[in-house]
């Protein structure tokens, strides 16, 4: 730095310091762009765990004999659900009678989803048997 007597910075030092903080900023947007995106990312899929949760629950709720009578009851194929913001989301589950261990169904629910920027789906799939008691 230079003093020629007066107070203040010179119009380079102003420059350097502008130049200097932009690429600071730069380097710093792109952080909470990704953080962002990640963020959204995580919520869509807690909330396809939660629906596919809720389904698998309504399925050992309604027990074996309800599955062995009626296993139609508890398939579906493609139904649509909304995944916070996200439109376009479906849920498929399927039913297998004893297609597990002797006195079990075995039960598979999977949501899926469209995620910006992703060239296929998400999806979570949970699995169990429901057995006879």
């Amino acid at each position: 730095m230079v003093f020629n007597g007066k107070n203040g910075f010179t119009i380079i030092e102003s420059l350097f310091a502008m130049v200097l903080l932009l690429i600071t900023l730069t380097g710093g947007m792109a952080y909470f762009y990704n953080a962002h995106a990640l963020n959204i990312r995580s919520v869509h899929l807690s909330q396809a765990t939660l629906l596919a949760g809720s389904r698998m629950e309504d399925i050992r709720k309604a027990g074996y004999d309800a599955i062995t009578n009626a296993p139609q009851n508890y398939r579906e194929t493609d139904t649509p659900v909304a995944i916070g913001q996200m439109v376009g989301g479906k849920r498929t589950t399927a039913i297998t009678v004893h297609g597990g261990p002797a006195n079990t169904h075995y039960a598979a629910v999977t949501v899926a989803w469209p995620e910006p920027g992703e060239a296929q789906d998400k999806a979570v799939k949970l699995e169990t048997y429901i057995g006879s008691r």
